[in-house]
């Protein structure tokens, strides 16, 4: 009986290590018409009113990437519905709309929040904002990102 619960809890154990782990997923975020974030093809586009958009190539470690995916699976993100839309919860009233889209082998979510939304810590709002705020702060730190250019949409964050 001992034997059979220690191989049941290394099997548990086994099987979420590996999905945690899953680099396969693929994370795109999107600040309204302006900006766009896709970080396993590591294009940051930047878009125009009246031109075409800017794609700058951005470079992320396996360890950045890691981080990010591990913040997914740890802010429970993945237990969110496929379509969630949490601008209703924003207070104040969100100033614009960011779309988070996560695919994977097996899964598609689209997150929507607003862009000053507020939540309590653990609240779905501030989970989100939380993993929008990690990726945000990685990409920004890259050399090619400082230097970007900016929309002409407008666009309030």
């Amino acid at each position: 009986m001992k034997k059979m619960f220690l191989c049941f809890i290394i099997l548990f154990t086994s099987c979420w290590t590996e999905e945690k782990m899953n680099i396969d997923i693929q994370i795109i975020i999107k600040y309204a018409d302006a900006i766009e974030i896709d970080l396993i093809n590591e294009i940051y586009t930047v878009f125009y009113d009246s031109k075409p958009p800017a794609k700058i190539k951005f470079r992320l470690t396996k360890n950045e990437l890691e981080n990010i995916i591990e913040q997914y699976y740890d802010l429970n993100l993945n237990s969110l519905p496929q379509k969630s839309n949490l601008t209703n919860k924003c207070d104040p009233f969100p100033s614009g709309v960011v779309f988070l889209t996560i695919k994977d082998k097996t899964k598609f979510q689209e997150i929507r929040i607003g862009s000053n939304c507020r939540g309590s810590f653990f609240s779905e709002v501030s989970r989100v904002e939380r993993f929008i705020n990690l990726i945000d702060e990685t990409i920004k730190r890259k050399p090619e990102i400082k230097n970007a250019p900016k929309s002409d949409i407008f666009y309030v964050d």
